[in-house]
Parts: C-alpha cells; sequence; structure tokens
C-alpha cells in the first residue's frame, strides 16, 4: 500500500471554486486542467464488517476506465488527511466486468465474508489542475457532487490538493498559502464520511 496524502477544503458551490481559483499560488504552479466523470462506488459485506475495521473498498470508473481501490483509516492533522491506500486498474470495459472482477477481489481477499453489498455512489464532475514546480507536483480537484443512497441524494462540493511527489514542506507550504488566498477553510467531513451519514 501507498500512504495517500491530501489536504481538502470545503465549498458551498461554483462561486468558491472560481474565488479560489484566483489565489496566486495557484497562478504560479497550475500547468495543465482538464474535467473528468468520476464514478465512485463503495461496497461492504451484508455485515459490514470492512466498515468495522475502517476499511473502504472502492470500485472507480474514470472516463469509462475501472479500478478497485482499498482505502485504510484516514487520519487528519491540521486539515492534512493520510491513509493507506492500494489501487488495482482494470482491463474491463464495461460495469459488468468490472462488478466481476469486484466480486473476485472481495471473494480472494476475505474468503470468510459473504454478500457483497453496494454502500452509496459519488458522482463526481472534477476539474483537475497539475501543480508543477522544481520541487513539488500535485493535483488540486474542483469536485462537483452528488452522493447517492437508494432514495436519498445530496450535493456536494469540495476542493482537494493530492501530493504526488517532492518536497513534502512545500507540499504543506502551499496548502497554507491556498488557505489564506482562498478564503476557505479545510473540510470537517470528506464525500465519503458524509455519504456514510445518510445510510
Amino acid at each position: 500500500m501507498i500512504i495517500e496524502r491530501e489536504y481538502k477544503w470545503a465549498a458551498a458551490g461554483p462561486c468558491d471554486f472560481a474565488a479560489f481559483q484566483k489565489a496566486p499560488a495557484l497562478a504560479d504552479f497550475a500547468r495543465a486542467r482538464r474535467k473528468i466523470i468520476v464514478v465512485d462506488s463503495y461496497f461492504d459485506s451484508t455485515g459490514s464488517a470492512l466498515q468495522k475495521t475502517k476499511t473502504a473498498l472502492r470500485l472507480r470508473s474514470v472516463n469509462g476506465r475501472y479500478e478497485i481501490t482499498l482505502k485504510g483509516d484516514s487520519r487528519i492533522k491540521n486539515g492534512l488527511a493520510s491513509r493507506p491506500e492500494r489501487t488495482l486498474k482494470l482491463s474491463a470495459k464495461s460495469r459488468a466486468r468490472a462488478m466481476a472482477a469486484l466480486r473476485a477481489f472481495f471473494a480472494k481477499n476475505w474468503p470468510a465474508l459473504e454478500g457483497l453489498r453496494r454502500l452509496f455512489i459519488i458522482k463526481n464532475k472534477r476539474t483537475v489542475w497539475d501543480i508543477k514546480s522544481p520541487a513539488l507536483e500535485a493535483e488540486i480537484c474542483f469536485d462537483d457532487c452528488i452522493i447517492i443512497k437508494q432514495q436519498k441524494s445530496l450535493k456536494f462540493y469540495e476542493i482537494e490538493l493530492e501530493y504526488k511527489k517532492g518536497s513534502a514542506s512545500a507540499f504543506t507550504r502551499l496548502a497554507a498559502q491556498l488557505t489564506k488566498q482562498g478564503g476557505l477553510e479545510y473540510s470537517k467531513k470528506s464525500k465519503v464520511a458524509t455519504a456514510a451519514e445518510l445510510l
């Protein structure tokens, strides 16, 4: 597993995105921008065995490409969220085949558990800015989401700064600059934590 590290800011909507994007720190380092469609489905056993061990099992589709991610317990300190995660990229070209791969992954890793069930879906229209400097590579994502659980749905906006490689101190400094310049506070709840409350 790798350790994912990211800062998250709570946003009220597109106006907060626009204000944050004007931060001088981004003008210095943003190199490329792209839009993607991300659909995340989270799963557990019928007995919620994974949740009890603070483990998250996710099937992600990014513009039609699929991957399975296993996430460990998240720790947050001074706005920085870190957690272990392992990702398996799939060759599946359809959701049906991706689901078959997910069921096989579940059976292999938790042979004693039965009843794989979907907890919720997060549909995300994500705008990604690549951040590059001599000291740091990162991504900043502007997430326009709908969280869906059966008949319930919730609109959710969030900004994430994810570390890729380079100086950890430069990453921390950039997050502090963006917090000051963007005028937003760090998130108190992630998309996944918010979705869990709909259960």
